[in-house]
């Protein structure tokens, strides 16, 4: 099956050319890379640009020809819904100008976009975020490579930029501003957010966000805690976790999607053994009756079953509603590790509320009670 072309979008004012002549290096390096309906002729392999934007309906555009390299040029930029700006050379002052026009451009269009980038100043984040008026996003991510290296977007611009977009559903922020404390939201802020991934900091802003608007986050049933890892390998402050969950204990919300994810190693077997130390009474797992459905993430970076498998059987049995258990975005080597049939008795002997464990496949804990290890 022949691959589908590279797409680009031409920058503000750059003409539109079909000539075979036409080069790759006339093209600004500040490139979208689209994904279109056209099927080149050539199926040899194309280069690999930055991955900035996707288009995901039919466009008007130059297809390639025979010897072309399999680049289509993207006529109308305004038709473009989902953008995902993955570059930081994007968001330099070179190309900074060209990337504020496309968005400018498709605004009416766009629903999902997606910003990540590694060594972007304060300064430009607020630029960025203050600039963007997208009457339409649903989906917004601004999030870094493994390791975090700077402070990212200030807490105040991601809050402006919240109040002019109430149409989120869905939100993932990583390697944002890390503030000591938790900020307090002013105002009521993403009424229609149903699911969040973000450091404890902000977890805990945004469920306190309820103390004060009752009413807002009605729509909320996925949750999602990350910690992060840092430059030259900082550990990271469990204790913002455990206050993260103290906050989800405390959200009125119902059958919650809980997901915990692991960025950074340090930490994270002692953490696992203090809950289970602290046990049933004194535990702040016990106290979150509003989760059904618990979603444990590596990262492909953390080793879970090395960590935590010792403890994690008697730690999820903490969780006084658990239905569900899933494991994700864990290296191939560990999910066997997990997957050990002994392992999986062991949650169904001491976790009676769990119906399914899900390592690569789900497993009926129910059926695994009934018929035991054979």
């Amino acid at each position: 099956m022949a691959k589908a072309p590279t797409v680009h979008a031409a920058a503000p004012d750059a003409p539109i050319m079909s000539e075979t002549t036409k080069r790759r290096s006339e093209i600004p390096r500040a490139e979208l890379e689209l994904e279109a309906t056209a099927t080149p002729k050539s199926s040899r392999p194309q280069p690999a640009p930055a991955q900035i934007a996707e288009v995901t309906e039919t466009t008007e555009c130059v297809r390639p020809k025979d010897d072309d390299d399999g680049v289509v040029v993207i006529r109308d930029i305004s038709r473009l819904s989902n953008i995902s700006i993955h570059s930081d050379m994007l968001l330099q002052p070179t190309f900074f100008p060209w990337t504020l026009s496309t968005l400018s451009n498709a605004c009416w269009r766009i629903t999902n976009l997606s910003i990540k980038c590694t060594h972007i100043p304060t300064g430009t984040w607020s630029a960025l975020l203050r600039f963007m008026s997208l009457p339409h996003l649903e989906n917004f991510e601004i999030a870094t490579d493994l390791v975090v290296c700077s402070n990212g977007a200030a807490f105040r611009d991601l809050q402006y930029f919240f109040t002019r977009h109430w149409t989120i559903h869905t939100l993932h922020l990583q390697g944002v501003e890390r503030l000591d404390t938790p900020p307090t939201i002013r105002e009521t802020v993403l009424p229609d957010l149903s699911s969040v991934m973000a450091h404890p900091i902000w977890i805990i802003s945004l469920l306190e966000m309820q103390e004060s608007y009752p009413d807002s986050l009605s729509h909320l049933k996925s949750i999602g805690i990350s910690t992060e890892y840092y430059q030259f390998n900082f550990p990271f402050n469990y204790e913002l976790f455990d206050a993260a969950l103290v906050s989800v204990g405390n959200f009125s919300g119902t059958d919650i999607t809980l997901t915990l994810r692991f960025m950074c190693e340090k930490g994270v077997s002692s953490w696992f053994a203090e809950h289970v130390a602290l046990g049933m009474t004194n535990s702040v797992l016990c106290r979150l009756t509003c989760v059904s459905h618990l979603v444990i993430s590596g990262g492909f970076f953390v080793e879970i079953a090395t960590y935590a498998k010792a403890n994690l059987s008697e730690w999820l049995s903490l969780f006084p509603c658990l239905q569900t258990v899933k494991f994700i975005d864990i290296a191939e080597e560990q999910m066997k590790k997990l997957g050990d049939p002994k392992f999986l008795m062991a949650i169904a002997m001491k976790c009676p509320k769990i119906k399914t464990v899900r390592i690569r496949r789900a497993v009926d804990l129910d059926e695994l009670r009934r018929t035991g290890l054979s």
